[in-house]
């Protein structure tokens, strides 16, 4: 995840460089923000499985888990990742859609993203 949205970075700074064309930034910063919050919902799950399958050794403080659930978890919380952020892809993804409302297929990251996403579900 952590190469696709340097890639996407360095691509567009090129283009953007090389054509002073800003146009696709939204796009950009919609793609590399639903990163995170993909990124960041995996890793809670992970923690949340790793503590959960250790039974009662998961609750120790020997085993550490319990740290590692305070950084994660409960960060993603308060600062908003999983809602906030979250929200806001959809809200941009939705207005995107309803600007460009019509049958001709979306190239841009945006959508590219939309149709990754059916792809993993189906």
């Amino acid at each position: 995840m952590g190469r696709s949205k340097r890639k996407a970075y360095e691509e567009y700074t090129v283009t953007m460089l090389k054509t002073g064309n800003t146009s696709e930034l939204e796009d950009l910063n919609l793609y590399i923000v639903r990163l995170n919050v993909y990124s960041t919902n995996l890793a809670c799950l992970s923690v949340q499985t790793r503590h959960i399958a250790c039974g009662g050794h998961g609750y120790s403080a020997l085993s550490g888990f319990g740290r590692k659930y305070a950084h994660t978890v409960n960060a993603v919380t308060y600062e908003g990742d999983n809602y906030v952020i979250g929200q806001q892809v959809t809200r941009a993804i939705l207005k995107d859609y309803r600007r460009n409302s019509t049958s001709v297929p979306r190239a841009s990251l945006t959508w590219n993203c939309v149709n990754q996403d059916a792809k993993l579900e189906s």
